[in-house]
């Protein structure tokens, strides 16, 4: 986020742990803030152990996360930070605060165990980014019993696999949630909404640009033609942040690194307009 001109503030916990101080290290070489990051000798770093498949998938993982649910407490320190936040990452503390400040809340699923966590902040969330099996588990853990299924065929084609999902995907939008980012791995991902296209703007007066996302949005907007939605945080309409998401994944990947030293604005808009011009539209009726 930085990388690409954004200014981010993070909350959490780290202890003096070899993790913690690897992490610190980082944070601070990449001028990050760490104003938000208590630090603390009896804290243990949170920690995860995956394990791969010969295929490279994740199969089985431990995770050390006692310290994050232990520290309801930050939030109430950084109150005047969270409601000045032009968007909100979700974690599960800070939803209801961000919600008074009418903050746009993204909750991310990260795993089927923890999408079940949707539950009880629902009704904050703005955005939600769940691959199937993840959209799945969130939809029932709201429902009073498991009404929905995972595809069990995944050599369905894109428009097939949706038309299956759209009972859980709009399960959720009764549910509250505004956007939800499907992701559909290599096949990219499928945006829904409830509503009409010029519906998908999301009004934030406290947006601004500078550095890195101003170039990329003069860029974006003198280069890609067509119908344009409302801009996304009053300068990039959802579709175009999707398509910025998926050409800065991209270049995450092609690295050997978690993140690349530095991206290239001509690499990245290039991608993006590619990612873009190759959408398609699928308008279906709300009634499933």
């Amino acid at each position: 986020m930085g990388k690409l001109g954004a200014d981010p503030f993070s909350i959490s916990v780290s202890g003096f742990d070899m993790a913690g101080t690897l992490l610190m290290e980082y944070w601070k070489s990449a001028k990050l803030p760490t104003e938000g990051i208590r630090r603390h000798q009896d804290i243990k770093t949170p920690t995860i152990c995956h394990i791969l498949d010969a295929t490279g998938k994740v199969a089985a993982g431990v995770a050390s996360v006692e310290a994050i649910f232990s520290s309801s407490g930050l939030v109430f320190r950084f109150l005047l930070t969270i409601a000045a936040s032009v968007y909100h990452y979700f974690v599960w503390l800070f939803s209801a605060v961000a919600a008074e400040s009418n903050i746009p809340v993204w909750f991310e699923p990260v795993s089927v165990a923890k999408s079940k966590r949707i539950a009880p902040i629902v009704k904050y969330i703005t955005f939600a980014s769940p691959n199937e099996d993840e959209l799945i588990a969130m939809a029932n853990a709201l429902s009073s019993e498991n009404l929905f299924r995972p595809i069990e065929n995944n050599k369905c084609s894109t428009d097939t696999s949706f038309q299956m999902l759209k009972p859980a995907i709009w399960f959720l939008f009764q549910k509250g949630v505004k956007v939800l980012v499907l992701t559909i791995g290599s096949d990219g991902v499928i945006l829904c909404t409830k509503g009409e296209p010029n519906s998908w703007r999301i009004d934030l007066e406290k947006s601004h640009l500078h550095g890195f996302s101003q170039q990329l949005f003069e860029t974006m907007t003198s280069s890609l033609v067509g119908e344009m939605l409302a801009s996304l945080s009053s300068v990039l309409d959802v579709m175009q942040s999707v398509a910025i998401g998926i050409a800065a994944a991209k270049a995450s990947v092609e690295v050997d690194s978690n993140v690349p030293s530095q991206f290239s604005l001509e690499t990245i808009t290039g991608d993006v307009k590619i990612v873009y011009s190759a959408a398609k539209v699928m308008q279906h009726q709300s009634k499933l």
